[in-house]
């Protein structure tokens, strides 16, 4: 047992045409290593990926990534 323990993992959701763009908007908020995970080829395939990568290198973050072959 791990004895007495807190927890807390909030969460903000974006939803719809140009969410992506809030992400910009919340990285100053966190430290500068972020862990991509992703599974599957969709976010390669429909662009995605290039996006959130080029935004998270903007903001000066280091990118640790976590993704299916």
């Amino acid at each position: 047992m791990l004895g007495n323990i807190a927890y807390s993992n909030p969460t903000k959701l974006y939803f719809g045409e140009g969410s992506l763009e809030h992400l910009r908007e919340e990285l100053p908020k966190y430290g500068r290593n972020v862990q991509l995970v992703y599974d599957g080829g969709s976010i390669k395939k429909y662009g995605i990926y290039d996006k959130v990568v080029t935004i998270l290198k903007e903001g000066g973050k280091n990118i640790m990534e976590d993704g299916a072959s």
